[in-house]
C-alpha cells in the first residue's frame, strides 16, 4: 500500500497501492485490482510505516507553506538532514540533486500560465527513499493532485514502489511545460503579423518592441528554470537514487527526453525572437528611410519651385517678362511643368 498527503495542519491523507492480486494462467489481468486508492493516517503513525519490516508501505507527505512544526516533524520522523531543512526554510533554490544516503533531495520547478497571461513558476521540494516521498511547496501545485491520479491509473509500473511515483510526479510537472510553451509560441506568432502591418505609428511601434522584450523575459525565465532540470533528470536516469528499482530508470529517461525536447523547443523560439526582433528593426529602419526619401524628393520639389519664385521676384527694374502680360501665369506652368517632371523622376527611382 501507499500513503499520501500530509498537510501543514496536522492532518494526513495517505494513498495506498493494492497489487496483490494475483491472475491465474490463462485468466485476462483485472487491471483495476492494481490500481491505487487513497485512506488516512495520523502524523503519530509515520515512523511506525518507515520503520515497517514488511516494506510495502510508501508514505506520500505534502506539506504546502511549512511551518517550524512541519520542519520538526520532518527532521524528527523522518531524519532529515540540517541542510536539507535549511533549503526548505531559503526559497528560490536552482533545480538539483542532492544524495544523501539514506534519502534523495530534489528541487524541480512546476510551471502554469495564469488567468493574466503571465508565467508563474512554483519551486517544489521533493525528498524520498524507498519508504516515503515528501513534497514542499509555498504555493498550490495543481499538477500534483494530476500526478497522484497517473500514479493511481499506472497499473504498468505502479509494482515499482517509489520510483513509479517519483515518475508520475516528475513526468507531470515536465509535461506541464508544453502548455506554457505553446501560448509563447502563440504570442510570437501574433507579434510576427503586427511587425509587418502595413501602417502603424509610433506608439504601435512601441508596444509590439515592448511585447517582443516581455516574450524574451519569459523564455529566460523558463530557461533558467529548465536547463538545469536538464541536469536533475540525467541523474535520475542514470543513477538509481534513493533505492529506486532499477526498471524504473528507463522512465526517468523518458522524462529527461522530455526536458531535453522543451529545452530545444525554448532556444527555437529565442531564435525566432531575435528574428523577429531584427525583422522589427529593419521594418522601422526601412519605414523611416521610405519617410525620409520621400521627404527630401517634396523638398527638392519645393526648392525648384521657390527657384523659379525667386527669380521673378527679384526687386530689380530691367527683368525680362517683368511687364509681360502673361507673365504671371508662365511662372506658374513653369512651376506645374517643373514639379510634374521631378515627380515623374523621383517615381521611377521608388522615391515616391
Amino acid at each position: 500500500m501507499i500513503k499520501e498527503l500530509l498537510l501543514s495542519d496536522g492532518t494526513v491523507a495517505t494513498i495506498p497501492a493494492q497489487r496483490d492480486a494475483v491472475t491465474a494462467p490463462g485468466e485476462a489481468a483485472d487491471r483495476t485490482e492494481h490500481v491505487a486508492h487513497c485512506v488516512r493516517i495520523e502524523p503519530r503513525q509515520i515512523s511506525d510505516i518507515i520503520a515497517a519490516p514488511d516494506g510495502r508501505d510508501i508514505l506520500w507527505v505534502e506539506i504546502e507553506q511549512p511551518t517550524d512544526a512541519d520542519l520538526t516533524l520532518l527532521r524528527d520522523e523522518f531524519g532529515f538532514h540540517a541542510l536539507a531543512i535549511e533549503d526548505i526554510r531559503h526559497r528560490n533554490q536552482r533545480p538539483k540533486v542532492d544524495d544523501y544516503g539514506s534519502f534523495v533531495h530534489v528541487v524541480i520547478y512546476a510551471i502554469e500560465q495564469t488567468a493574466s497571461d503571465a508565467i508563474a513558476t512554483h519551486e517544489l521540494d521533493l525528498f524520498y527513499s524507498d519508504r516515503y516521498l515528501v513534497a514542499v511547496h509555498t504555493e498550490p501545485i495543481p499538477v500534483l493532485a494530476e500526478a497522484i491520479t497517473r500514479w493511481q491509473q499506472n497499473t504498468e509500473i505502479i509494482h515499482y514502489g517509489i520510483g513509479a511515483l517519483i515518475y508520475a510526479v516528475l513526468d507531470t510537472i515536465v509535461d506541464g511545460y508544453f502548455p506554457v510553451l505553446d501560448a509563447i509560441e502563440g504570442a510570437i506568432e501574433e507579434v510576427e503579423e503586427r511587425i509587418f502591418v502595413p501602417r502603424r505609428n509610433a506608439r504601435y511601434h512601441t508596444a509590439t518592441v515592448g511585447t517582443l522584450f516581455a516574450v524574451r523575459r519569459e523564455l529566460l525565465l523558463l530557461r533558467r528554470v529548465i536547463a538545469p532540470a536538464r541536469d536533475v533528470m540525467s541523474t535520475l536516469s542514470r543513477r538509481a537514487l534513493g533505492k529506486t528499482d532499477v526498471d524504473a530508470l528507463p522512465y526517468m529517461q523518458d522524462v529527461y527526453d522530455q526536458v531535453v525536447r522543451t529545452l530545444d523547443t525554448i532556444d527555437t523560439y529565442r531564435d525566432l525572437l531575435a528574428g523577429a526582433m531584427d525583422a522589427s528593426l529593419s521594418v522601422t529602419s526601412n519605414r523611416l528611410n521610405e519617410v525620409m526619401k520621400t521627404m527630401t524628393a517634396g523638398s527638392i520639389i519645393l526648392m525648384a519651385d521657390a527657384l523659379i519664385a525667386g527669380i521673378y521676384g527679384m526687386n530689380f527694374k530691367d527683368i525680362p517678362e517683368l511687364s509681360w502680360q502673361y507673365g504671371y501665369f508662365y511662372a506658374l506652368g513653369l512651376m506645374a511643368g517643373i514639379t510634374a517632371l521631378l515627380a515623374y523622376l523621383f517615381r521611377r527611382a521608388w522615391w515616391l
